[in-house]
């Protein structure tokens, strides 16, 4: 006679798929529980006057449009649950200070921004580690501040601008305006300045390691070669503007706009 039990193999079988299950289930609560933690946000500030942005992030992309409108628009992402990020306008100054925010923490986790504001805006912004990428921006100042990663500068028509980066490249496609003050300085990386061919400016460059300056269709002949090639110091045109660059260990380059 045939009996309905289970024989002892698949009962030894039951407990092992009920396990491995249930580890399945906690590594997927975990993922979820990760997935979770990372927060977004956008806020809205109304702007009746000109504006000026000062962001002091830790790590994370910061990336700030110019439009033609009447409110700054920001959206955050943070990845760390314990985080907090508290902007603050006052008279006329939107300031966001991770340090501020964030007494006594040693990691804040990532934290990116997207920042959409009018583009008569001035900018300081400063990230440890991340891109910071500025687009259609004509406010009267611009400085971008990076230790670990690139900065984008596109379509940036400043008359004072100041972009600092330790470990990336510089790229920069603008206009430089008359009596306008431009400085560009990474240890390491490419400097890359994509400006019109129209534009007049003095300039002061150094390359010290690579020897790699140039400057394409804007060399003339009151350009001055020093050290071998480690610096470059003259003008082009009436030379209404300066232009200061300095690029320890990479390459600058003048393309035309």
């Amino acid at each position: 006679m045939r009996n309905n039990f289970p024989s002892t193999r698949a009962s030894a079988l039951i407990p092992r798929a009920a396990f491995a299950f249930a580890i399945i289930s906690i590594l997927g609560i975990g993922s979820r529980l990760d997935i979770f933690a990372q927060r977004n946000f956008s806020k809205i500030y109304p702007v009746r006057q000109s504006i000026e942005l000062r962001l002091n992030n830790w790590s994370g992309q910061i990336e700030v449009q110019g439009c033609e409108c009447s409110d700054i628009r920001m959206k955050i992402t943070i990845d760390s649950k314990g985080t907090k990020v508290n902007p603050e306008m006052v008279n006329g100054v939107l300031m966001v200070d991770l340090g501020r925010d964030n007494p006594g923490v040693a990691d804040v986790g990532d934290v990116n921004f997207l920042i959409r504001l009018p583009s008569n805006a001035s900018l300081d912004l400063m990230t440890r580690v991340g891109n910071v990428k500025v687009s259609d921006i004509h406010g009267a100042t611009v400085r971008a501040r990076v230790t670990e990663g690139d900065i984008n500068l596109l379509n940036v028509n400043t008359s004072s601008l100041i972009a600092e980066d330790k470990t990336g490249g510089i790229f920069f496609d603008g206009e430089l305006q008359r009596n306008g003050s431009y400085k560009f300085s990474t240890f390491e990386g490419d400097i890359t300045l994509r400006i019109p061919a129209y534009s007049t400016f003095h300039l002061e460059a150094s390359a010290p390691n690579s020897r790699s300056i140039a400057l394409g269709n804007f060399a003339s002949a009151a350009m001055n070669s020093l050290g071998g090639g480690r610096k470059l110091s003259g003008t082009v045109g009436d030379g209404q503007a300066t232009v200061n660059v300095m690029n320890f260990r990479g390459r600058i380059s003048f393309l035309e706009r």
